[in-house]
């Protein structure tokens, strides 16, 4: 069974929620990484922070798209949402491999998640969306994914009736 991981700073998202899909929004319960790595040497793919995303590398497996939607800030994500990425370290091996020029961490599965991003905010500059572009294409290599789609508008509101 194949789901849709949707992470969201606003609880706006596009599209429609199908049944088995994951949605991912503040709600004051999930922890930042303590970059303690038990994730990798104690408990590998499991991590210990005891939360809703403690178990995030298996849902990863299960997962064929990842959406995000973030403020842009300084042409990276939000900060809740660079916390749930951080979060995802436990899918991740501590082996290294070169994908189109980067290191990236090996991941636990063979995947290929189609990664897809809108970001809002007003009046960003061209610095901000082509370093925002450059953050998406290194999430998709470390996931072994592929980039569907890479989107900016103005207001967070506009994004929900998009799919």
């Amino acid at each position: 069974v194949w789901m849709k991981m949707i992470i969201t700073d606003t609880g706006i998202y596009p599209g429609t929620l199908k049944s088995g899909d994951v949605l991912i929004q503040e709600n004051g319960s999930i922890h930042a990484c303590n970059g303690c790595m038990d994730c990798w040497w104690k408990t590998p793919g499991v991590c210990s922070r005891k939360d809703t995303l403690m178990k995030i590398s298996a849902l990863l497996e299960q997962t064929d798209e990842l959406v995000i939607v973030s403020c842009c800030l300084y042409g990276s994500f939000s900060c809740f949402v660079q916390k749930v990425l951080e979060r995802m370290m436990p899918y991740f091996m501590p082996e290294y491999e070169t994908q189109e020029g980067c290191m990236v961490h090996k991941c636990r599965a063979d995947r290929n998640i189609g990664v897809s991003v809108y970001f809002y905010g007003n009046q960003l500059e061209e610095s901000e969306r082509m370093n925002a572009q450059s953050v998406v294409r290194r999430l998709s290599l470390r996931l072994g994914g592929r980039i569907r789609r890479i989107m900016f508008v103005a207001d967070a509101m506009q994004i929900g009736g998009l799919s």
